[in-house]
């Protein structure tokens, strides 16, 4: 295969084998490195699907997705971001990951490049290789304060510049873009003709009340294409549903790319989603507000010890240097699980060039994540001292 070489298999490094090994022993862990809700599903939303397999509904159907999802997803889109958009703009897909792939597949042909922000999801470049072989992915990083340097990125914009990948909330940073990026992003993305591609799964989980999209014009971008899902707003991350809205016809390509290849998301499993829709707003507010005070107490802990929290952040990560303390990330949290009995995630998981950085998840319970933090705390007091 062409794409081999590119497609690397996910890190195994020093720390994961470490939490292989913890994690077989079943010795208590204490994470700071979960990557979905802490939560369970709620209950009715499981329920929901044993009453739709019940009612029969297991056998093929809508390849776009039911016409009341959809119809619920557009409703929330048009009030969320005052976007005129109907059932037709949207199609559901087995989980987000699979949704951008379809995107990629649909829009990148031989030779095309692709502009990536780092750091990133760490699928998004193999899913690119995956979707053309051939492609080229030009990368800008966000700098130290996880600003994006707007003359940096001009210079990779070229007459042969196909999309742009935008994945705000970020994952692994937090970082949410700001209006004044996102406007010079869009004055780039219209001058060179370029797909704008929004990767928005943690969308709902804003728990500082930033905005996520506030341009409108933007939104109804012709070459706009966002992907979104359940996964993280509902705990539904093993349900894998997901969904795309643009209003360009390019979405007829992704329902025939679709349609060939998976037929259609399980109706039961849509059912399910139209219940979390329908009555669980009350959970996504619970959810942010537990993330706001894990976020608050770890600003607090570590801010004495001279990090600087970025304050311009939702979904459920926080990114922190630790270059100071003169350890690369694997080792870094390699130590901090076997002194403390914490896992978080090295940067390295993000690139090479992250390799100073390590991932802490808001996302536990408010008494487990303070006594994790307190143990990292404890850990870089006692790097400190030595």
């Amino acid at each position: 295969m062409k794409f081999k070489k590119k497609i690397s298999e996910s890190i195994e490094s020093k720390f994961s084998k470490l939490a292989k090994e913890k994690n077989i022993k079943k010795e208590k862990i204490y994470s700071l490195g979960l990557g979905e809700p802490y939560f369970e599903t709620p209950k009715s939303i499981s329920k929901k699907a044993f009453s739709s397999i019940k009612l029969g509904n297991t056998r093929y159907s809508d390849s776009k997705g039911s016409f009341n999802l959809r119809k619920l997803i557009s409703n929330k889109y048009n009030e969320k971001y005052k976007v005129a958009s109907s059932s037709d703009n949207f199609l559901i897909t087995p989980g987000s990951k699979f949704g951008l792939y379809l995107i990629l597949k649909s829009i990148l042909n031989f030779g095309d490049t692709i502009i990536n922000i780092g750091p990133c999801y760490p699928s998004y470049e193999p899913q690119i290789y995956l979707s053309e072989p051939n492609a080229k992915i030009k990368t800008i990083n966000l700098e130290k304060d996880f600003q994006l340097n707007i003359n940096k990125l001009k210079k990779k914009f070229t007459i042969n510049t196909k999309a742009i990948i935008i994945n705000s909330p970020n994952n692994p940073t937090g970082k949410i873009f700001t209006e004044k990026e996102l406007t010079e992003i869009f004055k780039l993305v219209k001058k060179y003709n370029t797909w704008l591609i929004m990767d928005l799964i943690y969308e709902d989980l804003s728990y500082l009340n930033h905005n996520i999209i506030t341009n409108n014009t933007m939104l109804n971008y012709k070459k706009l294409i966002v992907v979104s899902g359940f996964s993280k707003s509902y705990s539904m991350t093993g349900w894998r549903i997901g969904y795309i809205f643009t209003k360009n016809k390019i979405l007829d390509l992704m329902l025939k790319i679709n349609q060939h290849l998976i037929t259609n998301v399980p109706l039961f499993i849509q059912d399910a989603s139209i219940e979390a829709l329908k009555n669980h707003d009350y959970q996504i507010k619970k959810f942010n507000r537990e993330l706001k005070s894990n976020y608050e107490y770890l600003s607090l802990k570590l801010s004495r010890l001279g990090f600087k929290i970025p304050t311009y952040v939702g979904g459920m990560f926080i990114f922190i240097d630790i270059s100071k303390y003169g350890y690369k990330s694997d080792l870094f949290c390699e130590k901090l699980l076997y002194y403390q009995k914490v896992a978080a995630t090295p940067g390295i998981f993000f690139g090479s060039e992250w390799d100073s950085h390590i991932r802490i998840s808001l996302s536990n319970y408010k008494k487990e994540f303070k006594s994790a933090i307190n143990k990292l705390v404890s850990f870089l007091s006692s790097l400190k001292n030595n």
